[in-house]
């Protein structure tokens, strides 16, 4: 795997954001996870059309929310993770897409809250077609928008429409991830624990 010098910086900056997350007023973390549908509009090609779980590396596939409430009552941090494996006569596709994520919840208390995110992560993708494997690793930054409403003192349901732009992934003449935007519209429920 090759990271850029920037991709590595970037990279460290989000992990920056580590020490902020442990700060949290009151220790509460949240884990849920999303359904949605992804519009994929690759640099250099055509769109594509997927349902995808949380993360969208692609395709179908389960993922993981884990948040944390910071120091600031309108603030969270959550990192957001997808995994895809899928087979087809031989052929082997898999992909994890990783981001660390910002979001404001403009009106906490309220029942329902507008929120904008945003993050920056890696979206890893591996081919193997028999004799053939191929592997890459782009960068991810992403912005996103939408609503939640609290269920209780132990839930949040929310509705959003994300935009993450890949870098391009190649492993040597082999085009892994073309780069590109994806779009994503997607439901999610968030279970708050202490």
């Amino acid at each position: 795997m090759k990271l850029s010098p920037l991709a590595a910086l970037l990279v460290l900056a989000a992990l920056g954001t580590v020490p902020a997350i442990a700060e949290a007023a009151d220790g509460r973390w949240s884990i849920g996870s999303n359904l949605g549908v992804s519009f994929n509009s690759p640099d250099n090609g055509a769109h594509v059309t997927t349902w995808s779980l949380p993360g969208t590396v692609g395709g179908l596939l389960p993922g993981l929310r884990v948040g944390r409430k910071l120091a600031h009552p309108n603030a969270e941090a959550f990192f957001d993770g997808g995994l895809l494996y899928s087979t087809t006569e031989g052929a082997h596709q898999s992909g994890l897409a990783l981001t660390a994520n910002y979001q404001w919840n403009f009106s906490p208390d309220a029942p329902w809250t507008p929120f904008l995110d945003l993050g920056l992560g890696l979206a890893h993708n591996t081919f193997d077609s028999g004799p053939v494997t191929s592997s890459g690793t782009s960068l991810r930054l992403g912005v996103g928008a939408g609503a939640r409403r609290r269920l209780g003192d132990s839930g949040t349901l929310r509705g959003g429409v994300r935009w993450d732009h890949d870098s391009r992934a190649t492993d040597g003449a082999v085009v892994v991830n073309p780069g590109g935007s994806v779009i994503t519209i997607k439901a999610g429920f968030d279970l708050w624990l202490k």
